[in-house]
């Protein structure tokens, strides 16, 4: 199998970022072996081989997608993650959004894009905190896209188990209602239908360029997040990426990554800015060229779960967002 290997990795990144090292290469024909057998595919080695020849099937045959999506996704996400990109949203970024429209006569809706949702738990804690500082459905536009249908149709429904809600506000309870547990004996809570209104779900891959709209629209939205995502990528995958998200934003608009997340040693246009210790990527065009960077240090993923923190040990679908892969 080690002659497929450095081929397979390179499929890997190509069509969905991911950078599996060396050391994962046991790990991943494991996931490949049970993937081919559910396929119905008699040995590893057809099956490898297949998937270099006619590698469009993990994106357009349905069976081989959804194998894929449910093997290699990371869903780990939760209400309310990282306390202080909240707080910042409410003490900041929707105050300022405030002020600079509310002596205009047809000011744009606000417009925030919530990149690898996975099952919408960030999206949906947008929408909160710009309904509870008064921001009507029309004037915040909240999209929500990630690489995988099945994490969006839960995010769709709205419906989620405890461990979503473990950083939950008190103060957010009143926009969840308790229904009826799940044949697991689940505590089940389902979003107030209303703040679905804000937020338009869609599949996209981040990968693969260039997005359709209005994702490639330039100058077009007020704020991107992308948490937790860029720590399974390559740095040349990443700063594709970077410059997609650049030429979304607004000037003055701001990318925020996950908390462990930083762009040290890649190249890209944004100034690096902090609130009380948030990093914030800030397109600012006067700026631009004292941005960039050159130091190389590598990303380091959150919250591990031991020692021998793995991304194909990652929680899939029964944990809820943030990746995306396959993103």
């Amino acid at each position: 199998m080690d002659i497929y290997w450095k081929e397979l990795q390179n499929l890997f990144e190509n069509l969905f970022g991911y950078h599996f090292s060396d050391s994962q290469q046991k790990e991943v024909f494991q996931k490949l072996e049970k993937i081919f057998n559910h396929l119905g595919i008699s040995s590893i080695e057809e099956g490898i081989k297949i998937l270099l020849h006619e590698n469009s099937k993990i994106l357009e045959e349905p069976a081989w997608k959804e194998a894929f999506l449910q093997e290699f996704t990371v869903g780990e996400t939760y209400f309310y993650r990282e306390p202080k990109v909240w707080q910042f949203l409410k003490n900041v970024f929707f105050p300022k959004a405030y002020e600079e429209r509310k002596n205009l006569k047809n000011p744009p809706p606000l417009r925030i894009w919530s990149a690898a949702c996975a099952t919408g738990e960030e999206a949906y804690s947008l929408a909160i905190t710009a309904h509870s500082l008064g921001w009507k459905v029309k004037e915040v536009e909240i999209y929500g896209t990630d690489i995988n249908p099945f994490f969006l149709e839960k995010a769709k429904k709205g419906i989620y188990r405890p461990w979503s809600f473990r950083k939950l506000p008190d103060s957010w309870n009143p926009y969840f209602k308790a229904i009826p547990s799940d044949s697991e004996g689940s505590f089940l809570k389902k979003v107030s239908s209303f703040l679905k209104e804000y937020i338009q779900f869609q599949e996209l891959n981040l990968c693969q360029l260039p997005y359709p709209s209005p994702y490639h629209n330039p100058f077009f939205f007020d704020l991107i997040l992308c948490r937790n995502l860029f720590i399974y990528f390559s740095p040349t995958k990443i700063q594709e990426i970077l410059q997609a998200f650049y030429k979304a934003l607004k000037d003055g608009g701001y990318l925020i990554l996950g908390g462990t997340e930083n762009l040290l040693g890649i190249s890209h246009s944004f100034a690096l800015e902090f609130w009380n210790s948030l990093a914030l990527y800030k397109k600012d065009m006067e700026k631009k060229k004292k941005a960039k960077t050159s130091i190389e240090l590598p990303l380091i993923p959150e919250e591990p779960s031991s020692s021998s923190f793995s991304l194909l040990d990652q929680p899939k679908s029964s944990l809820p967002s943030s990746f995306s892969l396959l993103n």
